[in-house]
């Protein structure tokens, strides 16, 4: 189990600097995300607003070699308007599908570019590492092998 706080700066159209979502940078300034990992496929995001929390619970399951499926859940207090749950499900959903190119396409870094706010990555790599074992750097260089 590990856990980490997030801060996000703001929001950008299409993901571009050059189109900032109006008043996201001060909405954002009142939101605050906690992370939490049980193990490498489920986790929990807790987003604690002035409105309520909004909670979201996401799964990865593998299916097949290079193959998962994502679930995410989403739950909000009673005092959130459903309609502000609403909309930061979809920035969810979008921002995972923003991933899945990412996902397609990583490689392991020993020692990764990492920008401003872009968390304890070290300290995570380091936790996450646990759940492999020496031969998962082989898994995958035979067609059919898992």
């Amino acid at each position: 189990l590990t856990l980490f706080k997030e801060k996000t700066m703001g929001l950008y159209l299409f993901g571009k600097k050059r189109w900032p979502v109006p008043f996201s940078a001060t909405v954002a300034q009142l939101i605050d995300t906690v992370v939490t990992f049980e193990g490498p496929n489920m986790m929990h995001f807790k987003l604690i607003t002035p409105l309520g929390t909004i909670r979201q619970i996401k799964t990865i399951l593998p299916i097949d070699p290079f193959k998962q499926q994502v679930e995410m859940y989403w739950y909000a207090e009673k005092s959130v308007p459903r309609i502000i749950a609403y909309l930061l499900s979809l920035i969810g959903k979008v921002a995972l599908e923003q991933d899945l190119e990412v996902w397609e396409n990583k490689l392991y870094w020993k020692e990764p570019v990492l920008v401003e706010g872009d968390g304890p990555f070290q300290e995570f790599f380091d936790w996450y590492g646990q759940f492999y074992s020496p031969s998962s750097s082989q898994l995958g260089r035979h067609q059919l092998e898992w």
